[in-house]
């Protein structure tokens, strides 16, 4: 197991933990560590909507917006490390190529 494997097991083990413990704040950064280490942000998505719809009816509307803003996240920093990886380059297929 390479370096980046090992952080993002450690990271989505803290994911898992944050949101058992419903601290959205350390999931957020769990998210935007994945999304810098391995291209695996995406697979947080389905964790993340089982876990707002089993909490949604006992949550209260602050949780509700750190949930929907956890989910609508783990889509938008898929694109995170193929953006660095386009802005350094100067070719947006450069994490493709």
């Amino acid at each position: 197991m390479s370096g980046a494997e090992g952080l993002a097991l450690l990271l989505i083990m803290v994911l898992v933990w944050a949101l058992s413990r419903h601290s959205y704040g350390l999931a957020l950064a769990m998210l935007l560590g994945l999304a810098l280490t391995r291209p695996i942000v995406i697979a947080a998505a389905p964790l993340l909507l089982v876990h707002g719809l089993l909490r949604w009816r006992t949550s209260t509307s602050r949780e509700r917006c750190w949930m929907t803003g956890l989910l609508v996240s783990s889509g938008v920093l898929v694109l995170l490390w193929p953006g660095v990886a386009g802005l350094v380059t100067g070719r947006w297929d450069a994490y493709l190529a």
